[in-house]
């Protein structure tokens, strides 16, 4: 049984093969096998997410040229004894045409992005997949609602929440570097967790970066606590 799965998304918006192999821990042997594999069927990079302390599969991605990119978060709350504040300046623009600094605003929520701060990336990568991840929310495809702090008729902060893991997901929030440490970020969570009541969620999760000590921090002084660290490698073949 093959132990990876090619991304037709992916390697469509990017324009080269992409996969991700699926197994949570390979023998030395078996990763070469994968990546030979691949290699031979056009694909041109590879993800592999595995266990921090699973020291056997990090020492084998290592030893087969692969660069550790990230270590993703992941972070849940229970909402149900949450009391939220009345969310100011908030409005819902799921379904409405893309201003410019809504793509702005989703471009500053990538800052530590695997896919900015991996070199190999040569095409603007980041940039096309944060306009359609944008998108994708915007209209409903991937995203129950988008929300944004909006004061002054300008987009200052938005946040994105759909529904994952049978859980409410967090996929994007941003607050324009102008105005970070007013709070916004606040309201944005506050606005998020009412909306997740709303539809009928109990929990609700959020990816990060744990390079990116400001949001961890953020997040658990907004009461999520952490579920699990994944680390995240390339293969560039």
């Amino acid at each position: 049984m093959a132990k990876y799965k090619k991304l037709s998304w992916d390697s469509e918006l990017f324009g080269y093969g992409i996969a991700k192999i699926t197994s949570n821990n390979l023998t030395g042997d078996n990763l070469n096998k994968i990546l030979k594999n691949l290699a031979g069927e056009n694909i041109r990079l590879v993800y592999w997410s595995i266990d921090p302390k699973d020291r056997t599969s990090n020492n084998t991605a290592l030893a087969n040229n692969g660069t550790l990119v990230d270590t993703k978060i992941t972070y849940i709350k229970n909402i149900t004894e949450t009391l939220f504040e009345k969310p100011e300046f908030i409005y819902s623009v799921i379904n409405h045409p893309i201003p410019t600094k809504i793509i702005s605003l989703a471009l500053q929520s990538g800052l530590y992005s695997r896919f900015k701060n991996d070199s190999h990336f040569k095409n603007n990568e980041f940039e096309k997949l944060y306009k359609a991840w944008i998108e994708s929310s915007l209209n409903g495809k991937i995203a129950k609602d988008v929300l944004v702090y909006k004061e002054f008729d300008d987009e200052l902060g938005l946040i994105t929440i759909g529904v994952k893991n049978n859980r409410c997901n967090i996929g994007l929030l941003a607050v324009d570097e102008k105005m970070r440490g007013k709070s916004i970020g606040t309201l944005l969570i506050n606005a998020a967790f009412e909306k997740c009541k709303k539809l009928g969620y109990n929990d609700i999760q959020v990816v990060t970066q744990k390079t990116n000590v400001g949001a961890c921090t953020f997040y658990e002084k907004m009461g999520f606590e952490k579920e699990k660290e994944e680390n995240i490698y390339h293969f560039w073949l």
